[in-house]
């Protein structure tokens, strides 16, 4: 089954076709804030697509805690009927502001059900830095690789995944760091990609996460970031750019 996708922003909102129809950690609307403005404020330099815009979906899923990928405002101008599927981070935050009945919890290293497709979370192994989950989406055999701030697979992940054919792996290409007391890495950059490039396998590559947002605060005067240059780098795999809101198929 061919799979659709639409960038929602330029950085790592995305609607996903794929036998069920997905909304991706949407950020839509507003700035985001991470804990208080002078620690943290970004904003889009793109306009994204406007949530009156977006037509009929199924599903919304959350995969991280944090206000670029869990945004409160833009979640309460979609559609209030539409079950939202929360990391467990993500599901801690929300509860304060969705009911039961329509947020649901993905457990760690689990499927769950997302009506003609499958989500698995998969929790990075680590106690004390910043967590950041990757997921893998499942449409039988079949399946998709989400990691937006990149991922390092454990034996145990490899052996949840095992069999899978990877059509697509959505990940970030951008080496973003902070000093180590506020996180360190915080994306790995291309070293990563070419790391789950080899473990996965996947027929297709494409770049999330990567936006150069207008930002103040003191994360944007101690980040040391590098961009790829996604318009004049060739690389050795089948990269799929996505550079404004059409739908691509893989």
């Amino acid at each position: 089954m061919e799979i659709n996708l639409q960038r929602l922003n330029m950085d790592t909102s995305w609607r996903l076709d794929w036998g069920s129809a997905l909304i991706i950690d949407p950020w839509l609307i507003g700035s985001e804030i991470d804990s208080f403005t002078w620690l943290n404020q970004q904003w889009h330099i793109v306009d994204p697509v406007s949530p009156s815009e977006i037509q009929q979906y199924d599903a919304i899923v959350i995969s991280q805690s944090y206000s670029d990928h869990c945004h409160e405002e833009t979640l309460k101008s979609l559609e209030t009927n539409i079950p939202i599927f929360a990391s467990e981070l993500a599901f801690k935050r929300l509860a304060k502001s969705f009911n039961a009945s329509r947020l649901h919890l993905m457990k760690r290293e689990e499927w769950t059900d997302l009506g003609k497709l499958e989500i698995m979370s998969l929790h990075p192994g680590n106690r004390f830095d910043p967590v950041y989950f990757a997921h893998v989406i499942r449409n039988g055999s079949d399946a998709i690789f989400y990691s937006s701030h990149g991922f390092v697979l454990s034996e145990v992940h490899r052996s949840l995944i095992e069999g899978l054919n990877f059509r697509l792996l959505m990940t970030t290409f951008t080496e973003f760091e902070l000093p180590a007391i506020m996180g360190g890495k915080v994306n790995p950059g291309m070293s990563n990609v070419y790391d789950l490039i080899e473990i996965l396998k996947p027929d297709s590559v494409v770049n999330s996460h990567d936006e150069k947002k207008k930002m103040k605060g003191l994360v944007s005067k101690l980040a040391k970031v590098n961009y790829q240059d996604l318009e004049k780098e060739v690389y050795n795999f089948n990269f799929i750019p996505t550079p404004d809101y059409s739908r691509i198929t893989v």
